[in-house]
């Protein structure tokens, strides 16, 4: 994992990593060197008490963490508030989304999409705390 990310940090001015939900030794090295970790949660009871066990681990390896929060009953605000983590943005449910997955297909990622939407959004507040 650490020579990926050093060729990834060489080659790129951004590096994405989709981790686990457990922390192996990959993800360890991952999360000691990310900047933001984005932390993906559905809004509701079991999401969030999930999440909050995610988040303990995290924690003990990563610095900045927030959240993404999927669709569910409880409000952004209050996923946010009980974790105790900024709100990076949402993401709504997206069928087409997970079907494209299963096929191995590449994400839709324009505009017109919720989590086009959601990187460029996320990308922009990146750029400005940069600056």
């Amino acid at each position: 994992m650490r020579s990926v990310l050093e060729a990834g940090r060489r080659g790129f001015d951004l590096v994405v990593v989709d981790l686990p939900r457990h922390c192996d030794q990959a993800a360890v090295e991952a999360l000691g060197r990310a900047t933001t970790t984005l932390l993906v949660v559905t809004a509701d009871v079991r999401g969030v008490l999930a999440a909050a066990q995610v988040l303990a681990r995290l924690r003990e390896h990563t610095g900045e963490v927030q959240a993404v929060v999927r669709g569910g009953v409880l409000d952004d605000d209050v996923v946010t508030a009980s974790l105790r983590v900024p709100y990076a943005g949402s993401l709504p449910d997206q069928p087409r989304l997970a079907a494209a997955l299963n096929r191995g297909d590449v994400p839709p990622l324009s505009g017109r999409t919720s989590l086009g939407r959601f990187c460029v959004s996320f990308l922009h507040s990146l750029a400005g705390a940069e600056t």
